[in-house]
């Protein structure tokens, strides 16, 4: 008489190997799928960070305070079409706005009084970067664009910042309204209800 116990059928080998193939399959698509949601997670937190300088740079423009007693004229806001600067709502700090053609980026920099400095990268790997400034100058009837502004009596409504990827491809322009935020808080005369 045999012994049945003594080792393994075919059928019972096939099986085993079967189950072990699809756990390594089930493994290496799991590995797969980590990885790659590693590297879209250091995409994004790149992405991120530029996103919140870019809403610094705007509350910083937004919240430029329509009378600056005690600063020239020409330094509250000026702009070309490679750089703008003007001067912060605390009125400690000169930021300036400029690409950095040698590394790609679009740099935020602000000096204070005491002459200390900080830079915040915009946005990197970009080119062709142009900035627009939308207003009525003193010597215009109409509003319109313009590639630079110098105006020191008036701000620009509109300020755009245009740019491109090293391949060619445009990204969002960023716009926003200098001073905004006092704009809105003079109430019209002639209205009941307050702007905004």
């Amino acid at each position: 008489m045999r012994n049945k116990q003594k080792g393994l059928t075919q059928l019972e080998l096939l099986i085993s190997l079967t189950i072990m193939g699809l756990l390594a399959i089930l493994l290496a698509n799991a590995l797969n799928f980590s990885s790659k949601l590693l590297s879209k997670g250091r995409i994004t937190s790149g992405w991120t960070e530029q996103l919140l300088a870019q809403d610094t740079l705007r509350r910083l423009v937004e919240t430029i305070p329509l009378d600056l007693k005690g600063a020239p004229a020409t330094e509250v806001f000026s702009g070309t079409p490679e750089r703008f600067k003007f001067v912060s709502s605390s009125k400690h700090y000169r930021v300036s706005v400029f690409h950095d053609d040698q590394t790609s980026i679009l740099v935020l920099k602000s000096r204070s009084n005491d002459g200390t400095s900080t830079e915040t990268t915009l946005g990197s790997q970009i080119t062709n970067v142009q900035m627009n400034y939308f207003g009525k100058r003193s010597d215009q009837p109409e509003p319109q664009w313009h590639p630079s502004w110098s105006d020191p009596k008036n701000f620009p409504d509109l300020v755009k910042l245009e740019w491109e990827t090293l391949d060619g491809h445009p990204l969002p322009p960023l716009t926003f309204q200098p001073a905004k935020s006092e704009r809105h808080n003079v109430m019209s005369l002639s209205s009941l209800l307050p702007p905004g």
